[in-house]
């Protein structure tokens, strides 16, 4: 879950992971490849795909613009969170 603004998101197990490395590196550009490490840190016998951090940065994006934390692009460099402050994530227990 991800917390700003006095309001709150469910996210997947990869969109935390994708939006945990994003906040480690705030207010600075997460590179694709850093990305990539992010969401297969946590899967090392699947074959990464190039294109799947696109997919999960667009699902990402959908989920945590409505609490005013917003991903940009930086094109030929990665992903940078845009928010007034750090964004908090909690785990919740399954």
């Amino acid at each position: 879950m991800v917390v700003h603004g006095g309001r709150f998101a469910l996210l997947t197990g990869s969109e935390m992971g994708i939006l945990h490395a994003l906040a480690e590196v705030f207010p600075r550009v997460l590179s694709k490849g850093a990305a990539m490490d992010a969401l297969y840190s946590t899967r090392p016998d699947q074959e990464p795909e190039a294109k799947i951090v696109d997919v999960f940065i667009c699902k990402l994006r959908k989920k945590i613009e409505p609490l005013g934390i917003f991903i940009d692009t930086s094109w030929g460099n990665g992903y940078a969170l845009r928010a007034e402050t750090r964004p908090v994530l909690v785990e919740v227990p399954a």
